[in-house]
């Protein structure tokens, strides 16, 4: 109960910041994390609704309110009609994409620790296999955000790689929950899904300054031929950031199969900081 009031507030400075998705997103987070245990009429009757409501209202409207003295009624048009309810029924400014959209951008972005998702998922929604009931709520929480933030963006019409950016906070809590909880996952299934997909692109990126030529031909795309058209060209130094990706891979899999998680955890954080610098 004591933290409600802040729990309200931060939702209406959400709502200040971002619009109405710093309400939704939140709100059907912790919806759908209470339909898993059936306890959403439960988490309604304890809510006190007259007081957040207040609250809410306090932290979420004297933004909007000044704007509107402001400008008059046309900002509420531009940003709840155009801004909002445009941008989910239609794409705007040639930001489009299919229903996959979103889940490509969620897999490559959490390169380098997709070898983790599969035991990841499959652990938050688990039944009844932890004797830490504190941790299994916490994973599924963290799971249920990822997945609802991703169904959500999908159905909207315009995308964007940085609308879904809400999730990594709960990749990351989930992650460390798994990691520290007493579930083992397979140190195979985490290395060989990694090599598989990180090893084709440090080739990729230690080959380009020499295969760049020899592709830039190939290319018809009128936004790909506008690129390449440009006075650059990929510089040795990628050649080297190739090489130090392959090598923070080879870190990755030294060790064997019963190898403490954290320890190869902490190979991961460097091969992921290696992969952002290079890439």
């Amino acid at each position: 109960p004591r933290r409600r009031g802040p729990m309200v507030a931060a939702l209406g400075a959400a709502v200040r910041l971002r619009g109405r998705v710093g309400a939704v997103v939140r709100l059907m987070v912790m919806g759908m994390d209470r339909l898993w245990p059936a306890d959403v009429r439960g988490c309604m009757a304890r809510l006190p609704w007259w007081p957040c409501l207040g609250l809410f209202l306090l932290t979420a409207t004297p933004w909007y309110l000044l704007i509107l003295i402001e400008n008059g009624p046309g900002f509420l048009y531009q940003f709840l009609w155009v801004q909002n309810i445009g941008r989910a029924l239609h794409p705007m400014q040639g930001h489009g994409g299919n229903w996959s959209y979103y889940l490509v951008v969620f897999l490559i972005s959490s390169l380098p620790w997709i070898g983790w998702l599969p035991a990841y998922f499959r652990r938050a929604f688990a039944r009844n296999e932890t004797s830490d009931p504190d941790a299994r709520a916490l994973l599924r929480f963290s799971a249920v955000w990822v997945l609802s933030v991703i169904v959500l963006f999908s159905f909207a019409q315009t995308k964007l790689p940085h609308y879904i950016s809400c999730v990594y906070p709960a990749l990351g809590l989930g992650l460390a929950t798994l990691l520290h909880g007493e579930y083992q996952p397979s140190r195979r299934w985490i290395r060989g899904l990694t090599v598989a997909v990180l090893l084709p692109v440090g080739l990729i990126v230690t080959a380009l300054p020499w295969i760049y030529p020899m592709l830039t031909p190939l290319v018809h795309a009128a936004r790909a031929v506008a690129i390449v058209a440009q006075p650059i060209a990929p510089s040795w130094g990628l050649a080297v950031a190739g090489l130090a990706v392959l090598l923070a891979l080879v870190g990755v899999l030294i060790g064997g199969r019963r190898q403490a998680l954290a320890p190869l955890a902490v190979r991961f954080v460097v091969l992921g900081l290696v992969l952002q610098t290079a890439l």
